[in-house]
């Protein structure tokens, strides 16, 4: 995965939260956190305009260079829609959309379960969210 993967996947992760049209303190953390864990910087203009819901996610899905990337976008995407609750309808098709674009199935309902799980564990600190994303991050090498 390079640079560009990393700032592709952080501009993802934003639409991400932003599909249901309520971006919670909650998501703009693991956002936050899973960019500075890739090197990506917190006045990126990719991913703080993907905030404000610009950005296309065809356009992000197709750039990615790799298959690791392409697993960690959703990884890291899924995280962020999970990490303030059990995911809603708007959450839901953004995710099957992204999985569309990126040519993926999508997780088992397992890996789903397990990162909604995780998510909302580490929804009480910073830390936490830290080890949220250190398992997305893990899982994404699989």
């Amino acid at each position: 995965m390079n640079r560009q993967d990393a700032h592709t996947i952080i501009a993802l992760a934003a639409l991400a939260a932003n599909a249901d049209g309520a971006l919670s303190t909650e998501e703009r953390v693991s956002i936050a956190d899973a960019a500075a864990r890739l090197g990506v910087p917190s006045d990126d203009a990719r991913w703080q305009g993907a905030l404000t819901g610009t950005g296309d996610v065809a356009q992000l899905a197709h750039a990615l260079s790799s298959e690791e990337a392409r697993i960690a976008a959703y990884d890291v995407a899924a995280a962020v829609c999970h990490v303030d609750g059990s995911l809603n309808a708007r959450e839901s098709a953004f995710l099957s959309a992204l999985s569309r674009e990126l040519g993926a199935s999508g997780p088992s309902a397992e890996t789903s379960a397990a990162i909604g799980a995780a998510a909302r564990a580490s929804a009480g600190s910073a830390a936490a969210v830290s080890d949220a994303d250190a398992f997305i991050l893990d899982q994404a090498m699989l």
